[in-house]
Order: structure tokens, then sequence, then C-alpha cells
């Protein structure tokens, strides 16, 4: 067993090294040309770009365009991991017992990661209390939206919010159902 399958097996995904090899290789076989421009999107890109377009074209590499992605997406879930609380250190920020922080996750008064242990993103929660309107936010979260989204939606400048984030906005006195319904929108990207 590699370094590799031992830590997939930790969490529970069971392969062979040769299984893993072999999944690698076709991923990574798939991946050639996967994001290549079309001829077509090269004539729009050409007439609708201006002058530099050529040149910035002609150094397109898909496969590092690819690779980029991979490793911001990879530095974004590090720093949600980096940001989750225990239920005990959600507890201890604010000041009451860890069943507290579970009947607040319980009613939709604080939001906790569904399959991490219930992990609670640690944006919720400020000077020893939770965000204002934070139940209102977590109303309008959608379903299928991934940790990683809300919580780079919930950190990042809105210009909607006069270019604040959405946890200053709302700090600062901001309509919690402005930010609600924003957050809504997240499944539609």
């Amino acid at each position: 067993m590699t370094a590799t399958t031992e830590v997939l097996a930790r969490h529970g995904v069971r392969v062979t090294d040769q299984e893993l090899a072999a999944e690698l290789d076709r991923a990574l076989s798939e991946l050639s040309g996967a994001d290549a421009i079309s001829d077509t999107e090269m004539a729009y890109l050409a007439a609708h770009a201006g002058g530099r377009a050529d040149r910035l074209l002609a150094s397109f590499d898909p496969v590092a365009a690819h690779r980029d992605q991979a490793l911001a997406k990879a530095d974004a879930a590090a720093q949600l991991l980096r940001g989750l609380l225990t239920r005990e250190a959600a507890a201890n920020r604010l000041g009451i017992d860890a069943s507290g922080v579970s009947r607040r996750v319980a009613d939709g008064r604080l939001w906790a990661l569904p399959r991490t242990g219930r992990r609670i993103p640690a944006w919720q929660i400020h000077d020893g209390r939770l965000l204002p309107g934070l139940d209102a936010i977590i109303r309008a979260l959608p379903a299928d939206a991934s940790p990683l989204a809300i919580a780079g939606f919930m950190t990042t400048a809105q210009e909607e919010l006069g270019d604040v984030t959405p946890i200053d906005y709302v700090l600062a006195g901001g309509n919690a159902e402005a930010v609600a319904e924003m957050v809504g929108e997240l499944d539609r990207w």
C-alpha cells in the first residue's frame, strides 16, 4: 500500500495501488484536450477579444489551465478545512455548552457541514455571537450548494453589497435578508 492509498483508506476509500494507477491513467488520458478551445470559440475570441487575442490564444495551455484550477480548488478546500470548528470549539467561542451548539444546529440558527462530523464554519461566529440574521441566511442555503461555494460567497466582497463581504455587511447592520436572497442563488452557478 502506498502513502496515497493509505490516505484514501483512512477516509473510507479502499482501492489497490493498481486500481488507483488505472484510474489516474484514465483521468489523465481524458484530460488531454478536454479544456481545448474549439475553432468556433477561437474565431469568436479573435473577432471580439481585441488585438491581443491571437497571442493569448496561441499561448493557451489547457493542461496548465486545468492544473491551475485544480490547485485553486485544493487551496480553497484547505482554507475551508482550516476554518471549521468542532462542536466544542464553537461552544467555547459562543460561551455556551456543546449541547447548546447542537440545539442551534438542529433548529437552523447555526449551520454545520453535513459530512464532516458536524464541523461548523467559523465565519458564522463573531465576537462571541452568531452572525446577525444567520438563521435567514441558513434557511436560504441551497441544499446542493457546496460548502466551498458558501464559504467563498460569505467571505468575498460583493458589488451588490457595496464591495464588502456579506459577513461585514450584516455585521455593519446591513439587511441579512438581502444576503439570504443572494446566497439562495448559489445553486444557479
